[in-house]
């Protein structure tokens, strides 16, 4: 041992013992009689970190020592404690026996073990630590991709934020919340302990262990609640009735009207049908002008005077858009740019329609749904993109059963759309005639509304605390009173090493979503409601990830005390606050892109497969495009929209979890059952899906083939294929399953399960061994650079499963894979606005290649060729309810009218 004074290579050891550091020789050279100390340690196997973006780099414990160290720059900690701590770190990695380990487990470790030493290193540590390290996005970067084209808000300097910078914002602006609310009753406040607390709850979002709702990433600690005010934009969910519209009036309208615009998801019922007699405006008085301002609340007023003045028999409305931005024009504050006044003269008109067909006689239920479905589609043309809704309506009434029948009622396809419908149920009921709905298109949905007011989590007594909810939200994971608001958050137990770990994160997440009921909304009824409920949701997603992982066993024990713990917590920080406890805390969401950005499956669903390919579309002017080509995401051209691309990515949801085709539609059920009993006592949204029975179609299609005497092996097969969808079938079992699991049960809906795939659609099942082909081609992403990148803020209610009926619309089911054939000549196609039939044809004769014309029947010139074709062929254009169903196709020779009919001619042609 070379001594460090002299060099001499001799030396003798005086004293050895144990240390931190290893073992301790102290020792004396032999030729200059100076002492030192040496440390001996154990040379172990190499270690390796693999690093968020898949690298894989050599454990340096040099590397660890400098973070740590720097974390405890002038602190009252000594070097040995340090080091004994780095020591335990290292020996707790390599007790794993694993050679390799992830970057995020030892900064979890890392952190925990600073945090028991000295709370103020901790923060240090925590603060470099995750604005240096990768986020942890899931699913080979589509959940980045999905933060920075809806969540990332643009910077002062023009740049996009990154994922540390957006946490930062949600939560400084959580605990601004808090502070003021505590300030402005002259209770006590500790910036020592808010700044110890929102450390570890910037530390747990960052992590995605749980993270507020789309709309709260986006808009919480921004000029949207800080300067404006307008905290009802971080809620998700809302309710109207129109219970008492014989005094509300138009208020219900408005004030769907107006959460719609703000980003809100709403239901509404039909409570009021018959209350009121519509007067129509008394037109012996002179018009009263309105110039509509510039603003949301410009809009909202124009529809509740127009309403009013029909109600009311007062002055006819006459509106001056003058003030109105045009279109194009860019929008401050939600960002995008103004569609011009247009919309709203649209949906002037649409009421007016709607109104005048009532004149003289009380409003139905179908009036009451139709205006506010035609609210929606303002909304979504006024720019907001997307609206969620539901209506309720009553069991005997026929007229809401058949609202989204479009070949009784084709003049609906145009704005039924954007509402999903549900009957409220009734216990005991007899579920034959909607079980036959339901096997036939998916809806009615049902809401058993006296389960939502005696129970909380079904497993336990009735409480009657909810007797004043009316109704549910549109995914129906949250019962609500009348013009109530409601906001979630979601919480990943896949995300978390222990149960203790995620008991921990649930302080946070129920601390997140307590936090936000704080804010006053601008709806006196609103406030009423949420001073005196508090409702929150706390959700769970990748539920089925974790019960592939750990088992149903386990997930019960979780929820079970990750119940428990949100109770108590609202004990504490309710008396902290000085409110009320909340009235209900736990649901089950059904999430979408929220659940992406953390690598989740969707609440409680299963996924579509093990792997699949996820796309999303862009504008091709986006910012986010050269990103994505160069880490190598596949891109290609939107089919349907020119100034779109469509990219992918491959995913991969972990393993031994089945497909949602994989699992029965009874299962399905118990699962839901199960959550509402040991989890939620909010509500459980659910879409069953169900395989279904043959349809018309597939019914003629076996007959013929039966009977055929000399069939090809195409026939043989054709007809095996039919007969087992028609073997295992589940519509016969919906009655059945209604009625058992109705005593379990708050809410649900249901889907027939779907055949194939259709070009470009959202999500794509592939072989493991396509996906680890697709993921040997990629490189990681980097965001940095983008600037001025609008996010596209969605519903807070909105989300892939509960927009799923309106893209099942999208799906071309009926269509064989086998068809390639194409027709001689043109084909002319008589459609007509916002008609999904037509817009199948249209997308179905593109991709064949086939030549044809569309005549709209809607502009004037297309009005005059319908005629005269219309007297051509009289007999042989039908017509119910005194209405034409479109689309209709006509190749010179014969008519084919409604879309399985157009289908049919191709496919006898392609037979031929």
């Amino acid at each position: 041992m070379e001594c460090p004074y002299c060099s001499h290579k001799n030396s003798k050891v005086t004293d050895k013992r144990d240390s931190p550091l290893g073992i301790r020789r102290r020792r004396e050279c032999l030729r200059c009689k100076k002492r030192f100390t040496t440390y001996e340690k154990i040379e172990r196997g190499d270690l390796y970190i693999i690093k968020k973006d898949g690298r894989r780099e050599k454990f340096e414990r040099n590397k660890l020592e400098s973070g740590i160290e720097k974390a405890f720059e002038k602190r009252p900690v000594s070097r040995d404690k340090i080091q004994k701590m780095i020591n335990e770190i290292e020996e707790q990695l390599r007790k794993k026996g694993k050679k390799e380990i992830k970057s995020s487990m030892i900064g979890n470790l890392v952190s925990k073990k600073i945090k028991r030493l000295d709370e103020v290193a901790y923060i240090r540590f925590a603060s470099v630590y995750s604005k240096n390290k990768k986020a942890p996005f899931g699913f080979n970067g589509f959940g980045e991709i999905v933060y920075m084209r809806t969540y990332s808000r643009i910077k002062e300097d023009g740049y996009n934020e990154q994922w540390n910078e957006t946490v930062e914002r949600v939560i400084n602006g959580t605990y601004n919340l808090q502070k003021r609310w505590i300030k402005d009753r002259g209770l006590e406040w500790s910036d020592y302990k808010a700044q110890k607390s929102a450390q570890e709850m910037y530390d747990r979002m960052f992590n995605m262990k749980f993270l507020p709702p789309g709309r709260g990433i986006w808009a919480m600690g921004s000029e949207v609640t800080e300067e404006r005010g307008l905290y009802a934009a971080l809620n998700n969910c809302a309710f109207v009735s129109t219970e008492d519209l014989k005094n509300d009036l138009s208020k219900p309208f408005k004030f769907l009207m107006d959460m719609s615009m703000l980003g809100v998801g709403v239901g509404f019922d039909t409570k009021g049908q018959g209350q009121i007699f519509v007067k129509g405006p008394d037109y012996r008085r002179p018009k009263e002008k309105f110039v509509i301002p510039d603003s949301r609340e410009g809009w909202v007023e124009s529809v509740g005077r127009l309403m009013d003045s029909y109600f009311l028999g007062i002055a006819p409305m006459e509106f001056s858009y003058e003030n109105l931005r045009p279109q194009g024009e860019l929008i401050k504050g939600f960002g995008g740019k103004s569609s011009g006044p247009e919309p709203l003269k649209e949906l002037h008109g649409d009421l007016e329609s709607v109104l005048k067909g009532d004149i003289g006689r009380p409003i139905s239920s179908r009036s009451i749904v139709d205006m506010q479905n035609m609210i929606g589609k303002c909304v979504v043309a006024g720019n907001v993109r997307r609206t969620a809704e539901i209506a309720l309506g009553e069991i005997g009434d026929e007229n809401f059963l058949d609202l989204k029948n479009y070949n009784l009622n084709p003049e609906r396809a145009a704005y039924g759309w954007t509402s999903n419908n549900s009957i409220f149920a009734e216990l005991g009921m007899d579920y034959s005639e909607i079980s036959q709905r339901i096997k036939e298109n998916g809806e009615p949905g049902l809401i058993w509304l006296e389960n939502i007011q005696k129970y909380g989590r079904m497993i336990d007594a009735p409480n009657g605390k909810d007797k004043r909810a009316k109704g549910v939200n549109p995914c129906v994971e949250q019962s609500l009173e009348t013009y109530e608001l409601c906001n979630l958050v979601e919480t990943f137990p896949m995300n978390h090493e222990s149960l203790e770990d995620y008991l921990r994160t649930l302080k946070f997440s129920y601390l997140y979503a307590k936090t936000v009921t704080l804010g006053e909304t601008h709806w006196p009824e609103t406030n009423r409601v949420l001073l005196r409920n508090r409702r929150i949701g706390n959700s769970i997603s990748g539920i089925q990830q974790f019960v592939a992982e750990e088992g149903l066993d386990t997930f019960k024990k979780w929820a079970e005390a990750g119940y428990q713990t949100i109770q108590d917590w609202d004990n504490i920080y309710s008396e902290w606050l000085t409110v009320p406890k909340s009235i209900k805390t736990t649901s089950i969401k059904p999430s979408g892109t929220v659940s992406s950005v953390a690598g989740a499956t969707a609440g409680m669903h299963w996924p579509i497969s093990e792997y699949y390919i996820r796309r999303m579309r862009l504008s091709k002017q986006s910012e986010l495009v050269n990103p994505l080509k160069k880490a190598g995401i596949p891109i290609e051209d939107d089919l349907n929209d020119k100034s779109s691309y469509v990219v992918e990515f491959p995913v991969h949801v972990g393993k031994n979890i089945r497909s949602e085709q994989e699992v029965p539609m009874l299962e399905q059920f118990n699962m839901v059952s199960f959550l509402q009993k040991y989890w939620a006592d909010n509500q459980v949204s659910a879409t069953i899906k169900f395989n279904p029975d043959l349809n018309k179609q597939e019914i003629g299609e076996l007959e013929k083939l039966v009977m055929k005497k000399n069939k090809s092996n195409r026939d043989i097969e054709r007809i095996t294929s039919l007969k087992n969808k028609q073997a295992i079938s589940e519509a016969s079992e919906i009655e059945h399953a209604l009625n058992h699991f109705q005593y379990d049960l708050k809410g649900i809906s249901l889907l027939p399960k779907r055949e194939g795939v259709y070009k470009q659609a959202p999500f794509e099942p592939i072989t493991k061994e396509e996906y680890l082909e697709r993921t040997k081609k990629l490189k990681p992403i980097n965001f940095s650079g983008v600037k001025n990148e609008k996010a596209i803020v969605e519903s807070g209610c909105s989300n892939d499963v509960c927009d799923e009926k309106a893209e099942e619309l999208l799906i071309e089911d009926n269509i064989s894979n086998n068809l390639n054939s194409s027709k001689e000549g043109k084909l002319f196609l008589y459609t007509t606005k916002n008609c999904p039939s037509c817009s199948k044809t249209k997308n179905f004769l593109n991709e064949k290649n086939i030549e044809w014309e569309e005549i709209n029947v809607k502009e004037n010139e297309g009005r005059k060729k319908f005629r005269n074709l219309y007297k051509e062929n009289r007999d042989l254009i039908k017509r119910e309810n005194d209405a034409i169903g479109f689309p209709i196709l006509s190749d010179g020779k014969q008519i084919y009218q409604g879309l399985e009919n157009i289908l049919g001619y191709f496919e006898k042609e392609d037979e031929n």
